[in-house]
């Protein structure tokens, strides 16, 4: 199975962090382990996953020690999945979403230039 494509950024939702049940409820210090998770998540094979594994988790969040006591927060906005593996729901659709836009401006671009390789045939004639 080919790996699936790295983009640089994701995209963040402004209204919907400032508004979110989850982040509304969080103290600075869990929104910047939120944030931080997001991003490893993002940059993780496979996409937008992170590993259900607190040890790991209280590391790449920079809670240390305090994960056993602010984590959860922070945890509860990532679902499991199969494998062991966590996901963050509005995440995991802001990447399909890029995905499902990529194929389509590739196809496009693949339809057009082949019509421009038509037309340069015909000029030729």
């Amino acid at each position: 199975m080919p790996q699936p494509l790295r983009y640089p950024y994701f995209r963040l939702y402004t209204r919907d962090w400032l508004a979110g049940q989850g982040t509304s409820a969080m103290t600075a210090e869990q929104e910047g382990a939120f944030i931080r998770l997001l991003c490893h998540a993002w940059e993780s094979h496979p996409p937008c996953t992170l590993p259900n594994d607190d040890v790991r988790l209280a590391a790449w969040s920079k809670l240390g020690a305090r994960w056993k006591t602010c984590g959860r927060l922070v945890k509860q906005q990532f679902k499991p999945t199969r494998g062991r593996r966590l996901k963050n729901p509005k995440q995991w659709l802001v990447y399909t979403d890029i995905e499902r836009q990529r194929k389509e401006r590739s196809k496009a671009g693949k339809k057009g230039a082949k019509a421009k390789t038509k037309r340069a045939k015909r000029k030729r004639k």
